[in-house]
């Protein structure tokens, strides 16, 4: 899709009369999914602006462009795999990354070293990772007290972990870096 002159300028003006920054502009655009982080990008390469920070700092543009990507039946079947293996020889985290790549929709095709490494690697310069770890965590632990379920939580690592990835592809290819681009290749 072409972004016009006359479009870019009318979002400059909305921006300006609604008092919002275009990148707050760009950030409700982004909410929309990935039809709006495409229009987004149109929008931002002649303003200068690099839609990753945006992105990496709001929780909700996060869960819109990745969410989609999830399949929740294939994460019920991955936490069943994750908890029929788990209970007695090994924990739930090193038991969840033994068996990530064996679900490809969610590895990417990564290894267990790869993801590992992506893990420890991670810069926390956006806290999306971090806080869906702890998220993660905290729910497992509350889980055997009151309840509940991990696919929430679990739907929330595995984007996280995207994140990273994007992230990781982010500081290869530099300038060269397209948020739509980079998901076409990695989802593909």
């Amino acid at each position: 899709m072409k972004i016009t002159r006359k479009q870019l300028r009318r979002l400059i003006l909305e921006a300006n009369e609604q008092e919002i920054t275009p990148e707050q502009k760009l950030s409700s655009l982004m909410k929309t999914g990935i039809e709006g982080l495409r229009q987004a990008e149109e929008l931002a390469d002649p303003l200068g602006i690099d839609l990753f920070p945006i992105l990496g700092t709001s929780y909700e543009v996060v869960n819109a462009i990745l969410g989609p990507y999830v399949d929740e039946s294939e994460l019920t079947k991955f936490l069943d795999k994750i908890s029929d293996n788990s209970m007695y020889d090994a924990g739930f985290y090193p038991t969840m990354l033994k068996f990530l790549p064996d679900y490809k929709s969610f590895s990417l095709g990564k290894t267990e070293e790869q993801i590992i490494s992506l893990i420890n690697n991670e810069t926390e310069e956006y806290y999306v990772f971090i806080d869906a770890d702890m998220g993660l965590g905290m729910r497992y632990q509350s889980m055997f007290t009151s309840g509940g379920d991990l696919i929430g939580p679990m739907k929330d690592w595995i984007i996280a972990m995207w994140f990273l990835m994007l992230q990781d592809i982010k500081r290869d290819k530099g300038e060269d870096f397209s948020i739509s681009g980079s998901l076409e290749l990695m989802f593909r």
